[in-house]
């Protein structure tokens, strides 16, 4: 199934609210989600055409192909550049990417995802997790069935740790100190991957669908940026139960 998944609102072409947070009462209220506003008449041009192309359509097949090059803006005092792609038009482009940076990571891989189920980041993600160069860590949703990873067409996240690994719904590498699950309690909703001093989000989430999906995800290199999402992450880390941490972000 193929979904018009955005979350995005442009005002004045000047400006963009964007993130996961779906336009409900319950996505206000009650669930985890996270919302960047962009203040740039660039960036917000994009948005435009992506909703231009799709509002002339009145579908999204074939939309979101949308040449895009980064732009400069501000967060803490310090340059913030930030790239916008879309899917489906970008899709391929966007796990290539997403892997490449998963790939040349330094430091640190941080995940905070609803679900983890695309093939591409989990074979990016094999590499770092079994040499230990780089830390890696985060939080994810466990599905009704008491799995945190389902398994794909002919592979699993149990690939990542090879023959002998422990089963899809605990592999070694994603439990205990590195990576926690949530019960899935339809509060979790949020999309974020910080990898060094880069944050990519926005709604695309980090599964095999997304690719086909109307989506939106940013690329935003800013070390305070990243400090700040890696603050949050941390935060739910540490209370697992049912805690509303609530982060105002504007660039």
């Amino acid at each position: 199934m193929k979904l018009m998944h955005n979350k995005f609102i442009v005002r004045d072409r000047t400006a963009v609210w964007t993130g996961s947070l779906n336009l409900t009462d319950d996505a206000f209220t009650l669930m985890e989600n996270n919302v960047v506003t962009l203040d740039s008449p660039a960036l917000a041009d994009l948005y435009a055409q992506d909703f231009e192309q799709m509002w002339a359509k009145e579908n999204f097949e074939n939309t979101g192909r949308i040449k895009t090059a980064a732009a400069t803006l501000e967060f803490g005092g310090a340059p913030a550049t930030v790239r916008v792609m879309f899917s489906p038009g970008c899709g391929l482009e966007i796990d290539t990417e997403v892997a490449r940076r998963v790939h040349a990571a330094q430091r640190r891989v941080r995940i905070c995802s609803l679900l983890i189920n695309s093939g591409t980041l989990i074979g990016a993600l094999s590499d770092p997790l079994r040499a230990g160069r780089v830390k890696v860590d985060g939080i994810f949703d466990r599905n009704p069935n008491g799995e945190c990873f389902p398994a794909m067409a002919g592979r699993s996240i149990e690939s990542l740790e090879g023959a002998g690994g422990a089963p899809p719904h605990r592999p070694r590498g994603f439990g205990g100190e590195n990576f926690h699950a949530l019960h899935a309690d339809g509060r979790h909703d949020y999309k974020i991957l910080v990898i060094d001093d880069t944050v990519i989000t926005g709604s695309y989430n980090f599964s095999r669908s997304a690719q086909f999906n109307a989506e939106n995800i940013l690329f935003i290199e800013s070390a305070a940026l990243a400090e700040r999402y890696g603050a949050y992450i941390d935060h739910l880390r540490q209370n697992t139960a049912a805690t509303r941490a609530r982060f105002r972000l504007a660039l």
